[in-house]
C-alpha cells in the first residue's frame, strides 16, 4: 500500500503544476463559409460584413465551442475596422439551431488564445494588452486573462480582466497576427 502511495505522489510531484498555456490554443481565423457568413451579417449586422474603415475590409470568422456546450460558436472580427494595432473580436454564441447571440467583444493587440475549460462552462481567454494605458514608451503588448462573469439570471454575462498572464505561464503565449490556421 505504501509504494501505491508512494507512486501517487512521485508522479503529482513530477507532473507539476497544471498551467493555463497548457489548456490554451491560439484561435486561427479564416474567411466565413456562407453559413458563417450568414450569421455574422445577421447578428452584427451588414455594416460589419462591409467593413468600411482604416484597412481594407475582410471579415474572418474562427469556430470554437465558447461554452462548453458541444456546439461551435464563432468569433468574428472585421480587419477593416482594426487600429494600427488592435481588433475587436465579437464572441458569438450559437444558443440553439438558427439563433445566435453576440455575448462580447473583446479589444486585442494579437490574436486571442482560448483557454479549455469543464463542460458548460464560459471559456476564459487570454489577449494582449498594454498593461498601462501610457504609450508613449509602447512596449510589447503583455498577455491578460479575461474570464467569464455571468449577469444576472435572464441577461448577458461579460468578459473581464482578471489580471496578467502570471510569469511563469506568459512565456507561452506570443503576440501574433497570423490569421490562418493555429500555430
Amino acid at each position: 500500500m505504501n509504494k501505491l502511495w508512494l507512486s501517487w505522489f512521485m508522479m503529482l510531484v513530477l507532473a507539476g503544476p497544471v498551467h493555463a498555456a497548457d489548456a490554451a490554443y491560439r484561435l486561427g481565423f479564416a474567411p466565413p463559409g456562407p453559413a458563417q457568413r450568414a450569421v455574422v451579417g445577421h447578428v452584427l449586422g451588414a455594416d460589419f460584413l462591409r467593413g468600411a474603415g482604416v484597412f481594407p475590409a475582410e471579415t474572418l470568422v474562427a469556430e470554437v465551442d465558447l461554452n462548453g456546450d458541444g456546439k461551435k460558436d464563432i468569433v468574428a472580427v472585421q480587419q477593416g475596422f482594426c487600429s494600427n494595432h488592435a481588433c475587436t473580436f465579437h464572441f458569438l454564441l450559437n444558443v440553439s439551431p438558427g439563433v445566435w447571440e453576440d455575448a462580447a467583444a473583446v479589444d486585442s493587440w494579437a490574436i486571442p488564445y482560448v483557454i479549455d475549460g469543464p463542460q458548460g462552462a464560459m471559456r476564459e481567454l487570454v489577449i494582449f494588452d498594454h498593461i498601462a494605458d501610457d504609450c508613449l514608451a509602447c512596449s510589447e503588448p503583455k498577455p491578460v486573462r479575461l474570464a467569464w462573469r455571468p449577469g444576472p439570471s435572464g441577461t448577458v454575462g461579460a468578459y473581464v480582466q482578471t489580471g496578467p498572464v502570471p510569469d511563469d505561464d506568459a512565456s507561452a503565449f506570443k503576440p501574433s497576427w497570423r490569421w490562418r490556421g493555429q500555430e
